[in-house]
């Protein structure tokens, strides 16, 4: 592609993704804000549509993970780890024993075609997203104040991711994966976790002191990095560039949540613990 073709398609997908930003955050935060069953079912959105875009990637390669599987796994990992009042205390055990069973049944009616690659596959995915974003609804039904926490996690996310760009962009010569993400830099990485750690001691500073603040986005940025860095190792391996194009200008639910997913976590046991 020539230079000024390049810089045109640049601009262009900066534009659409500084469009949906500026509808999107103001979303979410609403969301956040509101929290209850409306936070809740945008969690099990987020991880009903990352499912979905995890099965779609898998295919062209060959794989057939079962979908009702996959999302039947994902929808009790949810309600067992986020405790969302429809899971019945005590059914846990004898639930995942039957999930375990019905994987076993599925392989035995369908081998060959059913392989253990494709049982894993279903049960990883179920398991990632289902594990992680749980977090996001046990910090909106355990935090005293969830709506702060979660200010917390967007906050550091998009603070890494931003200051990852733009030190990656202005300073960035050393390749940090370059077997995963070429173009990710150690500057990149650097960049995202200093402007991560002022973020949250900036946010955290009326509720705690700036110290713990610096540590909890020192924390939660390697983390919001390490996300990003699994998710580009997925599509690497599925040999595509983005998890889907539901999201203008941004890519799949996953390519804007695989960094959240981490920090929420990080964010959930730092309030929980203090």
């Amino acid at each position: 592609m020539e230079p000024s073709r390049k810089r045109s398609t640049r601009d262009s997908n900066l534009k659409k993704r500084l469009a949906t930003a500026a509808v999107g955050i103001p979303a979410v935060l609403s969301l956040a804000y509101v929290g209850g069953v409306y936070w809740t079912a945008f969690i099990v959105l987020v991880a009903g549509v990352g499912m979905h875009e995890l099965l779609t990637m898998a295919r062209p390669k060959g794989y057939r993970p079962s979908p009702g599987l996959a999302y039947l796994v994902l929808l009790f990992l949810l309600a067992g780890f986020g405790g969302s009042g429809w899971f019945l205390p005590g059914y846990f055990e004898p639930g995942l024993l039957g999930l375990i069973a019905l994987s076993g049944v599925l392989l035995l009616l369908g081998f060959p075609r059913c392989s253990l690659v494709d049982l894993s596959l279903a049960w990883m995915g179920a398991l990632y997203l289902g594990i992680f974003l749980s977090y996001g609804v046990l910090i909106e039904r355990e935090l005293s104040h969830p709506f702060f926490a979660l200010l917390m996690v967007f906050g550091i996310t998009w603070a890494s991711d931003t200051g990852a760009y733009l030190a990656g962009r202005l300073l960035g010569k050393h390749k940090l994966a370059p077997m995963i993400s070429p173009n990710k830099t150690w500057e990149g990485a650097l960049g995202g976790f200093c402007l991560s750690m002022l973020v949250a001691a900036g946010i955290g500073c009326l509720s705690f002191s700036p110290g713990l603040g610096l540590v909890l986005g020192a924390a939660g940025s390697i983390c919001a990095q390490v996300g990003d860095l699994v998710l580009s190792a997925m599509k690497r391996h599925f040999g595509v560039k983005d998890s889907g194009q539901i999201i203008p200008g941004h890519g799949g639910v996953l390519d804007r949540f695989d960094s959240f997913m981490w920090v929420l976590p990080v964010v959930y046991y730092f309030f929980k613990g203090g």
